[in-house]
């Protein structure tokens, strides 16, 4: 009885511990997630979308998916020299898409290396119309119109646009509707890894601890259930940086 009852108590220590790091875990990557912003944005038919970044940061990715509509063109320059507007000096990152479509979501990807903000925007030859509650600067032979600005700490970041162009036919509540979709069955399909990983790796350490308390667990066994414990690991930061952080 006194040793089943250490068995116990020891087990009980080991569950404690096991759940302990799998919290930790989580707000681990509660806490990177973070790092994650998402803004809606609305634009007039055909306007091409800006993002400008000062100062330059390293590292810059750009994702587009296409959520209504035929195409799109990108063009990126992570280290603009020349001047293009009044409204920010070089050097700094540029980012702009021209649409073909209705709705997009763009997702940027960058590390700085201090602080920077990520000012977004329209493109238009007719800013006073377009857009008269915003103020604008000259560009060339249009016009760039600052929506807002996005001031970032050092670090690596992710920011995601889902962008609605203003449709004849269509009205913008449809359109931010629409745009919302994509993102929950990401969420949704890393729950589902997570917790059925999550039990699966519980069930082959509980096992495996019983088995070790008879002396019937190989020295290759306990390999081989340490490579579960990196597979699993893994296996979260995977289906994280597959399904939540772009």
């Amino acid at each position: 009885m006194r040793v089943r009852s250490l068995t116990r108590m020891k087990l009980s220590k080991f569950l404690v511990f096991y759940i302990a790091f799998i919290l930790v875990l989580t707000v681990y990557f509660y806490t990177f997630s973070e790092r994650m912003q998402v803004y809606q944005v609305t634009l007039q038919p055909q306007n091409p979308f800006l993002i400008l970044i000062s100062p330059p940061v390293f590292g810059l990715n750009v994702n587009v998916t296409v959520l209504s509509g035929k195409s799109h063109i990108l063009y990126i320059s992570t280290n603009q020299t020349q001047v293009i507007t009044s409204f920010i000096l070089p050097p700094f990152s540029i980012i702009e898409l021209v649409p073909n479509g209705v709705a997009y979501n763009l997702t940027l990807s960058f590390r700085s290396n201090k602080e920077a903000t990520v000012y977004y925007g329209a493109f238009t030859y007719s800013p006073a119309s377009d857009y008269p509650n915003y103020k604008y600067y000259r560009t060339g032979d249009g016009y760039f119109v600052p929506f807002s600005g996005i001031t970032v700490p050092p670090g690596n970041f992710s920011i995601s646009f889902l962008l609605n162009f203003l449709q004849t036919n269509s009205t913008s509540q449809q359109s931010i509707f629409g745009n919302l979709l994509p993102i929950i069955p990401g969420t949704i399909i890393f729950a589902l890894i997570s917790i059925l990983s999550t039990y699966v790796e519980a069930f082959i350490l509980v096992n495996a601890y019983f088995k070790n308390k008879e002396n019937e667990l190989s020295f290759q066994s306990k390999l081989l259930i340490f490579a579960t414990i990196v597979g699993y690991l893994f296996l979260l930061y995977w289906s994280y940086s597959k399904f939540l952080s772009s």
